[in-house]
């Protein structure tokens, strides 16, 4: 499988991070740490909270020294972690997040309307 390479706004600032998606709920932010850092070394991870439950939301990103160290845990896309099989795939740079539609649900906002949509009319 042949691997992307890391933005260049990310090898600039030295910085290489993934996306680990489908997390366990009862996953810490020490849990994910300690995974990564039986495979490689890591430099911080940020585990997203629901702001309502204080309970994970199952999404983290996990930043690496080098690019190698990032690959090595692309490489481990898949494997099981507190019974539930993680997605790992490179982020993107926020900036390249948001040149490719990070708003998605406002992606017909993009371009040039001339139709004006009202809604709550009574008939």
């Amino acid at each position: 499988m042949k691997k992307a390479p890391a933005p260049a706004a990310a090898q600039a600032q030295g910085e290489f991070e993934v996306r680990v998606s489908g997390l366990s709920y009862q996953a810490t932010k020490e849990n994910i740490e300690e995974f990564f850092g039986e495979i490689c070394q890591v430099t911080s991870a940020n585990l997203l909270m629901d702001r309502e439950t204080g309970r994970s939301k199952g999404l983290a990103f996990v930043k690496f020294a080098t690019q190698a160290d990032m690959e090595k845990a692309i490489a481990n896309n898949r494997c099981e972690h507190m019974g539930r099989y993680l997605n790992i795939e490179q982020s993107q740079a926020r900036e390249q997040r948001q040149q490719n539609g990070g708003n998605m649900g406002n992606q017909h906002l993009a371009g040039v309307s001339s139709t004006l949509f009202v809604g709550n009319l009574s008939f």
